[in-house]
């Protein structure tokens, strides 16, 4: 059996090499450089992006959202919730503490207050198979969610049977099992699989085609080895070229065509069956810091954010992206004190009641420095929570 799926991983990942050359040469080597900067000029979708952001910090709940259109794939994400994390040394001390909260307001049975609260998380794991001790700790915490990186990944055929063992292995929850495939340097998965090029460079041909075709493509690989989302695209615009933590990941300084190619390659996910998940919002690609290691502060004005940094978000909910990740940045326009991922002005009156989006928003890594600097992550979860995230990030460690 495991020569089979070999097989037919490879016959999959071969098939998309042709996807991969129909780039020019020139524009592959061309990297960073195709994210040369534009001016942004008129912009349709600003209009529209303008009308919501201004009350978007004291929305009424009744407000009305953007119009949604059909959804750009064919798979349906209902919000599941994830597992996971370090807090005063204890393994889930995250999850304990947050028991804790809860069941002060509504009491339940442990078990069933542990499971539930345990799915809000998205959990990295230490290596390339489940060990003991990580076993035991997904049946005591099945998380909603594992997220992969390059430490968890040696080749196609082993990928594929740690991805099986995440599935059958949550104590009767199946994990949705995660990780970040932008192509460029945001690339976790080695050889054979194809190394696609950056957002960027599909950027510099201007052509949705090409783009939903490497989404596609992209898909497929990942489909092959049975993961369920990819946390992509990036929907951000380069509008800093000082900004290198974005550069050459955001498909160029246009927001309408980061907007259109964004969409585009979300849809190619979709129609080979992998949950896309656009990023980071309400955008990152202004930031001059790297959240990583601090704090960010974009300080727009909120028509100069619904001109620019809003334009590709609303459009991707516009057309049903099942799923977004939040931004560890400070808008002071939106929010003066609070990071996106923090922030229910934001998150809630914005996102979710001015824009309309009906998805699953993840939290970004809430052991980044951003905001693991400034709190514990049980807080920080509890915070992220509280803002409208449905979904945690908790990425590093499981002790």
């Amino acid at each position: 059996m495991s020569e089979l799926v070999a097989a037919s991983t490879m016959k999959t990942i071969s098939v998309n090499k042709a996807i991969a050359m129909a780039i020019p040469a020139s524009l592959r080597r061309r990297g960073r450089r195709a994210g040369r900067m534009e001016g942004c000029g008129s912009n349709p979708d600003a209009t529209a992006v303008r009308r919501a952001l201004p009350a978007a910090a004291a929305a009424p709940a009744t407000a009305a959202g953007m119009r949604r259109a059909p959804s750009c794939t064919a798979t349906v994400m209902r919000p599941t919730r994830p597992t996971r994390e370090p807090h005063g040394g204890r393994p889930g001390g995250c999850i304990e503490d947050a028991m804790a909260s809860c069941y002060r307001r509504r009491p339940m049975p442990t078990a069933v207050l542990r499971r539930s609260v345990a799915q809000l998380f998205m959990v990295g794991l230490p290596g390339p198979t489940l060990d003991r001790a990580t076993r035991a700790f997904l049946a005591e915490y099945p998380p909603g969610g594992v997220v992969l990186f390059k430490r968890n990944i040696r080749s196609a055929a082993q990928l594929r049977r740690l991805v099986e063992a995440i599935h059958a292995g949550g104590a009767g929850v199946r994990p949705l099992v995660a990780l970040d495939h932008e192509g460029g340097r945001v690339d976790r998965l080695p050889r054979p699989f194809t190394h696609f090029p950056p957002a960027a460079v599909v950027g510099a041909r201007r052509d949705p085609r090409l783009a939903e075709a490497v989404g596609r493509a992209m898909g497929r690989e990942l489909r092959a080895v049975g993961i369920d989302l990819d946390f992509a695209p990036v929907l951000d615009v380069w509008s800093n070229p000082r900004n290198r933590v974005i550069g050459d990941r955001a498909f160029g300084t246009d927001p309408a065509r980061v907007a259109r190619l964004g969409v585009a390659l979300a849809r190619g996910l979709g129609r080979a069956g992998v949950l896309a998940c656009g990023k980071h919002f309400p955008g990152h690609g202004a930031s001059a810091g790297d959240s990583h290691f601090v704090l960010p502060r974009v300080r727009r004005s909120r028509r100069a954010l619904a001109a620019l940094e809003l334009v590709p978000f609303a459009r991707a909910v516009a057309a049903g992206i099942p799923a977004l990740m939040t931004a560890h940045v400070v808008y002071p326009a939106l929010d003066p004190r609070r990071p996106a991922t923090l922030s229910p002005a934001i998150c809630r009156d914005l996102l979710r009641r001015r824009l309309g989006f009906r998805g699953v928003l993840f939290s970004d890594d809430l052991e980044m420095n951003a905001v693991a600097a400034r709190s514990t992550p049980a807080r920080s979860a509890v915070a992220a929570v509280g803002a409208g995230c449905d979904m945690l990030l908790v990425c590093q460690s499981l002790d």
